[in-house]
């Protein structure tokens, strides 16, 4: 494919699939000459924004595009399914994490690129990070000695549901907070400590958060032939971090991947406390000029935003482009899935049982409409004399005014 461009097509037209439009145009030998969707409206609306000139309701109609690249961006559960009948259609295929939602669908992509002489890659953008790569790369030269152990802290948030409507994946799964960021800390554990080969993975429900969002605090170990990784991910701590510590025998470094930012402790021949100093003053004047310099960037789009899906796009294609392995191999995305089945099977199943019982830990949420009415004020009053709770009141303005 060195000297062809390459017409590539897009299946979803989600939030992620803006990132993937973007870095394909910068491409020079990249065609993107389709994206499918149900929802025409919202495909239609990314297609005017970065000139995609067809728009289809399905990826069996974006076939008459002679597309020879699928991006499947769609949700976890559609992933399997897309990616054999793009694979089926001669197309390399690459893949939105999660790979699929078990290991044997992943098995049926991975045999049928094989069967077909196909490329198959995931997309594991956290991996592709440019500041997790500078970390790596530091790792790999001895930065911080041998690494004994990683931990990998990531908080978020989810729209609220409005109601009405299906009810998004991530309300409607239990398994889906871990499914949507609990890969990405997976395969980063990996990434520094190697192939994990144990992972205990525990999970729990607040009560303070979204009242949709059943299981909301998430906690894994791993053990590796290098050493053990923590993964903790919540939908509750703020401010929202994106962060990894990896301890190892001559020091500490710790990735801020919002801020795009390493800091590193080291040991120095002084004693204990002026070490601490020391570190403590080298790391706060780093972080001071490499915020500045990134505010910058930013600024500038130099620094583009969520940079590990761009990156993760430009190396899949350019490794395409020029016959190599892609970065990131589907077998990894298999191995990603093998960890998350279990328990995403399990969070599914408990969600299901925590909804059939009744939870006297969490409080009602009470929204009365017309409240300013004859029977609203009297229904208001008995609710504040017999349940002590907030209540959500909506009155009307024109009877408010009078």
């Amino acid at each position: 494919m060195e000297n062809q461009r390459v017409k590539v097509g897009l299946v979803g037209a989600g939030y992620v699939s803006a990132y993937h439009a973007r870095a394909l145009r910068t491409l020079p030998f990249v065609d993107i000459v389709g994206i499918a969707d149900p929802d025409e409206d919202r495909a239609g609306a990314l297609a005017e924004q970065f000139k995609i000139p067809n728009v289809y309701p399905s990826l069996q109609a974006m076939a008459e595009a002679e597309p020879k690249v699928i991006h499947v961006l769609t949700p976890p559960g559609s992933h399997a399914a897309l990616a054999l009948q793009a694979l089926d259609m001669g197309c390399h295929v690459f893949v939105e994490k999660p790979m699929a939602e078990s290991a044997a669908d992943c098995d049926r992509m991975i045999e049928s690129a094989r069967q077909k002489g196909l490329v198959l890659s995931v997309n594991h953008s956290a991996r592709m990070d440019p500041i997790v790569l500078q970390a790596l790369d530091m790792i790999h030269k001895g930065a911080c000695g041998q690494v004994q152990a990683v931990d990998f802290f990531r908080s978020s948030d989810y729209q609220a549901y409005s109601g009405g409507g299906s009810v998004p994946a991530h309300f409607r799964n239990g398994s889906y907070p871990f499914q949507d960021l609990g890969v990405h800390g997976l395969y980063l554990l990996e990434a520094f400590l190697g192939p994990i080969r144990h992972a205990d993975t525990r999970y729990y429900a607040s009560g303070i958060g979204d009242p949709n969002l059943v299981f909301d605090e998430w906690r894994t170990l791993v053990e590796t032939d290098k050493g053990t990784g923590q993964m903790y991910i919540s939908w509750n701590v703020r401010p929202i971090q994106n962060e990894l510590v990896i301890h190892g025998t001559k020091g500490v470094m710790h990735v801020d991947c919002y801020l795009q930012v390493i800091t590193l402790r080291k040991t120095y021949p002084a004693p204990k406390p002026v070490q601490r100093i020391l570190g403590a003053g080298f790391n706060s004047l780093h972080m001071l000029a490499k915020v500045s310099v990134n505010t910058v960037r930013f600024a500038t789009g130099r620094l583009k935003p969520s940079p590990g899906i761009h990156v993760s796009v430009i190396k899949f294609h350019e490794a395409l482009h020029n016959g190599q392995d892609p970065p990131v191999p589907a077998e990894e995305g298999r191995r990603v899935i093998a960890l998350l089945e279990e328990v995403s099977r399990r969070a599914d199943e408990d969600k299901r049982v925590y909804l059939t019982e009744p939870n006297q830990h969490l409080k009602p949420r009470i929204l009365v409409t017309g409240a300013n009415g004859f029977v609203g004020k009297a229904l208001v009053q008995r609710l504040r004399e017999e349940l002590h709770e907030p209540l959500r009141l909506l009155v009307s303005a024109i009877d408010s005014a009078s």
